[in-house]
């Protein structure tokens, strides 16, 4: 008998893009221009994918300020929330 996977309840071989529509991908290292605001970086994500929540719910969700910006220079712990909300 062949293995199955499943994730989220749905098998993966049979159904790839219903999986794959549920799930994220999550960049090995966030690259962003440096002074991209968390909303534009959200909604530019979000451009590239049929179906996601609004930038605001995931802005509010992750605890992410408006004025912030992915640079080098942010705080570690925003970088990384906003790395999860990207995916």
């Amino acid at each position: 008998m062949p293995a199955t996977f499943q994730v989220l309840g749905t098998d993966v071989i049979a159904h790839p893009s219903t999986v794959k529509e549920r799930i994220g991908d999550q960049l090995q290292a966030t690259a962003l221009p440096e002074f991209t605001k968390v909303r534009e970086a959200v909604e530019l994500f979000a451009a590239a994918l049929p179906a996601v929540a609004a930038a605001e719910r995931v802005i509010e969700e992750f605890n992410l300020e408006e004025k912030a910006t992915p640079t080098p220079q942010a705080e570690r712990g925003q970088m990384q929330r906003l790395s999860i909300a990207l995916a």
